[in-house]
């Protein structure tokens, strides 16, 4: 449970254990690789700036007065009369005549950096949205109206306690709720899989406790939270969440046009029945 008391239970949903067990970890992962990826490549240029500095200042010992300085030697000369800045490194490293095979090497370090930034670009902004911001949905168990709802994108999914769809394919239990698509001008559908296994993170349910769940809801609704607790409950809010827990601003709109539609549409499905 997000929260009770007399009016209201929120139940959370599998995306809350999902994020413990897989958001976390994954978006971590990537951090990680992302930074030792980043270090290495950084790292490996800065080692090879402090030998090029190096072999800069022992060719100027060694050859700075000779005359017959060996051709590869030679290209060091331009900096024996001061010390080479990292500019001077880089030109000299991509130019290729310092380093064997570095010659067209810049494009392929380009084209690396681009692949590499939208590579980790993209992984960190999917899981870090996913651990920060979400979304996280909540079934809504409103007893003052006899409603079962959630929301998610804005978008409010709900049914009546009494014509809530259940279902539990392989044991994963599902409550079937739905929305008024106002652009289309018809009913869609939401399965909400509620947070009711000590498995739902990775999307197993036993059922026995499927059983427990729905015996749970029926307990709530018909009975009130005394059937459940003895006083008001809300756990704490996720620790580095950035995301909302509220439904949107037009939330009682939307639940009236979808159980508008609803209505319309159940003398229609008995018919046909």
């Amino acid at each position: 449970m997000l929260k009770i008391n007399s009016e209201q239970c929120q139940i959370k949903s599998t995306n809350f254990n999902h994020r413990k067990v897989s958001s976390i970890p994954l978006f971590l992962v990537v951090l990680a690789v992302f930074i030792f990826s980043a270090y290495s490549f950084f790292d490996g240029h800065s080692s090879r700036y402090r030998h090029f500095i190096f072999l800069t200042n022992t060719y100027k010992e060694k050859y700075e007065n000779s005359t017959n300085t060996p051709q590869g030697i030679e290209r060091y000369r331009p900096f024996f009369d001061k010390t080479p800045n990292l500019f001077d490194y880089l030109i000299s490293y991509y130019s290729g005549n310092f380093y064997a095979g570095t010659k067209y090497s810049i494009y392929l370090t380009i084209l690396f950096a681009f692949a590499f930034a939208f590579a980790f670009g993209y992984a960190l902004y999917i899981t870090g949205k996913s651990v920060f911001i979400g979304p996280y949905p909540i079934l809504v168990l409103d007893r003052k109206r006899n409603l079962l709802y959630t929301w998610e994108n804005k978008k409010v999914y709900v049914a009546r306690y009494e014509d809530a769809g259940y279902a539990a394919p392989s044991n994963n239990l599902f409550i079937k709720l739905f929305t008024f698509n106002t652009d289309k001008n018809r009913l869609d559908t939401i399965l909400f899989q509620p947070n009711a296994s000590v498995h739902s993170s990775l999307f197993l349910s036993e059922e026995y406790e499927n059983n427990a769940f729905i015996s749970f809801i029926n307990a709530y609704m018909q009975k009130g939270r005394e059937a459940i607790t003895d006083h008001d409950f809300e756990s704490e809010p996720l620790k580095f969440y950035f995301g909302s827990y509220e439904p949107p601003v037009d939330v009682d709109e939307q639940i009236a046009r979808t159980l508008n539609q609803l209505d319309k549409e159940k003398p229609v499905d008995a018919q046909h029945s």
